[in-house]
């Protein structure tokens, strides 16, 4: 927003930034004067929006990060409910990436992050799914509007193109499960138990040997 006004002494501009404006011109207008105040607003709401963007980019696969997460999280667990279509999470870790990471080094380590990263757009429904790095060697997929069948079938997909790859001893164990918004309590709880949940779920599949998915419903 650029305010046009006819007052221009300090605390008027004072007030017209605090009300929310990034700048202001006096009449009587230059268009000069105009053009180049639009021009440098639209520069700076781009800016702004490749800084937002890059906030919730993972700067190594260059897939969503935790921040992106947690916000379409919240968001698409409250669409679910809100439009009662089912609505699947699963965690994805990397088994023996520390001992794959010391073995060829970290240049390495972080190419078989972008290579899972891949793996997961692949797999995953275009405009429909979405795929987050946590950090470290954990990932995640939302799944909208997918059952646990489909769910399940992306998430095979997932494990056996990954495996295919052939990154030494690495595989992955995945945990997926049904998000389902309980209102009896409180909103930040709820999906706190739905992480912790699909957490558990990935931590059984690697007490159960590794290289394979867990479904909690």
């Amino acid at each position: 927003v650029i305010v046009s006004t006819g007052y221009h002494e300090k605390a008027s501009y004072a007030a017209v930034i605090k009300a929310g404006a990034i700048d202001f011109i006096k009449k009587p207008i230059d268009q000069a004067e105009l053009e180049a105040k639009l021009a440098r607003a639209i520069r700076e709401r781009r800016m702004m929006r490749e800084l937002e963007r890059l906030s919730k980019q993972d700067s190594v696969t260059g897939i969503l990060n935790r921040r992106a997460f947690d916000e379409h999280f919240s968001i698409e667990v409250e669409r679910a409910y809100r439009q009662n279509y089912p609505l699947m999470l699963a965690i994805i870790d990397i088994d023996n990436f520390k001992e794959y990471n010391d073995q060829f080094g970290h240049q390495e380590g972080d190419n078989v992050l972008r290579h899972l990263a891949e793996i997961m757009k692949e797999c995953t429904r275009e405009s429909v799914d979405m795929c987050f790095r946590l950090g470290g060697d954990e990932f995640a997929v939302l799944l909208p509007q997918a059952t646990i069948n489909q769910g399940t079938e992306i998430v095979q997909r997932i494990l056996l193109s990954f495996i295919e790859r052939n990154f030494g001893s690495t595989s992955l164990s995945i945990g997926l499960i049904s998000c389902k918004r309980n209102k009896k309590i409180a909103k930040d709880i709820d999906e706190k138990a739905m992480k912790e949940r699909a957490d558990q779920a990935m931590y059984d599949a690697k007490k159960g040997g590794k290289n394979c998915v867990i479904t909690r419903i």
